[in-house]
């Protein structure tokens, strides 16, 4: 992904800061949640590998302790959408578990 491999080459290189690229105060959001016990899902469209490597460019990866999920094959057919059932159905959550909010629609 040229677009994501951009943003982390600004952030490595010093030119921009995590922040940059975060919606403000959503990491301080998340790092609460993290210190309250609330286990964190990442859940991307993207290429999941892309998804790891921006998150740990971000600073923030380790705050979801392993579940991060993206894309795996054809990513027009396996959207958010699939990767967020994946989740539900392989850590068999019910929906009272769990709430998401994002960045896109």
């Amino acid at each position: 992904m040229t677009f994501v491999q951009a943003r982390i080459n600004r952030v490595v290189s010093g030119e921009l800061s995590p922040t940059d690229f975060q919606i403000k105060n959503a990491s301080l959001l998340l790092h609460e949640l993290y210190k309250r016990g609330i286990k964190l899902y990442l859940a991307s469209g993207t290429d999941e590998l892309d998804v790891i490597a921006e998150a740990k460019t971000l600073g923030y990866a380790h705050l979801f302790e392993g579940r991060i999920f993206g894309a795996v094959g054809d990513i027009n057919v396996e959207a958010k959408k699939v990767v967020l059932e994946r989740i539900i159905r392989d850590f068999h959550l019910a929906g009272h578990q769990f709430a998401t909010f994002g960045d896109g629609r």
